[in-house]
């Protein structure tokens, strides 16, 4: 390009975008702005498209996993898709305290300068990048019996409306495997002094109005509804979150739909917030259940998340149970990291060994027992 020459001005160009799904605040100068509008609307049609195909494959293992359950098949498997939607059958529906768990959520280190700085986490357990779904601020209603009742063994349901950072989603101190893309991003992260202790998501995090719920149709090809729940939201006339923070009454409730294991909160940074566990799954727990839920976790169907809380459950009460070592290098007098070493491991222990104690009863009509306290010793022995 001859000296002097300058660059013809940008020509806009519309590109087909999905509004819901656009991050927005563009910044910089006008071309860098230019930039950003282009990529974030590309990238609004294949969030839209990520969303579906998430949900498809939640819905599909869902259905699966209850039409085995169920032994359904024929008319009875669609009565099960269509109650899947429709009631809370299944326990799919969330609740306070469910686990939710973004699909770009990370421990890894992450640079967020163009001179190679970096956030380095002090805690890197998996663990860290999970969610507590939080919905406190929605109501109760005494002697509420009805079908749409705001609570199930005392807890909370939650609704597409719940997606208020640091109030229903608490956001967790991990990193994130999409980059800072706005000079105010990071700004943020370079102004905090604590970023190794808080992860960058905090700094990145810009949540939908509302969780997307799976489309599901049914015979007649109409949209099947779900069931309907009461949200309590700042008033438009609110300075603030109204008694969701600070018990006044400037709020408004609304029936909203409620929301399940299929539904997805898009976060406008572009990761996809999924739950984990609906929340409900300590109240519906048996020895039975869970020992369905680990044979389907040897198969696949089960994320090593959801497998942890049955693990925990499945070792409280199956009656089985370890000693601690009192002799040799994992005793608590010789060595009491080695010891805490022993006995990380006890409830994984007790729980598959009563799972295949179950299997080799059932399958071989054997009253042989696998004595859980024999399997440390030799995974002691194996360290």
């Amino acid at each position: 390009m001859a000296a002097g020459k300058k660059y013809p001005e940008q020509v806009y160009i519309e590109e087909e975008k999905n509004e819901k799904y656009m991050e927005g605040n563009y910044d910089g100068d006008a071309d860098q702005q230019y930039k950003q509008e282009r990529a974030d609307k590309r990238r609004s049609i294949q969030i839209e498209e990520e969303i579906r195909a998430s949900q498809e494959a939640v819905y599909e293992k869902e259905t699966e996993r209850l039409s085995y359950e169920q032994k359904a098949v024929g008319e009875a498997f669609t009565k099960i898709m269509k109650e899947y939607v429709e009631d809370n059958i299944y326990q799919q529906y969330l609740v306070d305290g469910a686990v939710l768990r973004c699909n770009q959520a990370m421990t890894d280190d992450v640079v967020f300068t163009e001179w190679g700085e970096k956030v380095v986490l002090e805690n890197k357990a998996d663990e860290v990048c999970n969610i507590i779904l939080n919905v406190p601020e929605n109501p109760v209603y005494e002697d509420d019996d009805s079908e749409n009742s705001m609570m199930i063994n005392g807890l909370r349901y939650a609704t597409v409306k719940d997606t208020i950072k640091n109030v229903n989603i608490i956001v967790p101190k991990c990193n994130c495997r999409l980059a800072a893309d706005r000079d105010e991003e990071e700004k943020r992260i370079r102004n905090d002094t604590d970023r190794n202790k808080n992860g960058v998501c905090m700094h990145l995090m810009r949540l939908n109005e509302e969780w997307d719920n799976f489309e599901v149709k049914g015979k007649k090809g109409f949209r099947i509804e779900y069931a309907k729940r009461v949200n309590v939201a700042p008033s438009p006339f609110s300075a603030g979150a109204g008694r969701i923070l600070d018990g006044s009454e400037d709020v408004v409730e609304e029936e909203v739909e409620g929301i399940t294991m299929t539904s997805v909160l898009f976060c406008k940074h572009g990761g996809l917030i999924m739950p984990v566990t609906s929340g409900q799954e300590s109240l519906i727990m048996s020895l039975d259940i869970g020992i369905n839920k680990m044979a389907q976790y040897l198969q696949g169907g089960v994320s090593e998340q959801e497998l942890m809380t049955i693990i925990a459950w499945i070792a409280d009460n199956c009656g089985l149970s370890v000693n601690d070592m009192i002799q040799g290098q994992f005793s608590e007098e010789v060595d009491s990291d080695l010891y805490e070493r022993s006995i990380r491991f006890d409830d994984q222990i007790i729980a598959w060994t009563y799972y295949w104690n179950i299997k080799i009863q059932n399958e071989f009509t054997s009253k042989f027992e696998i004595d859980p306290n024999i399997v440390k010793a030799i995974i002691a022995q194996e360290s």
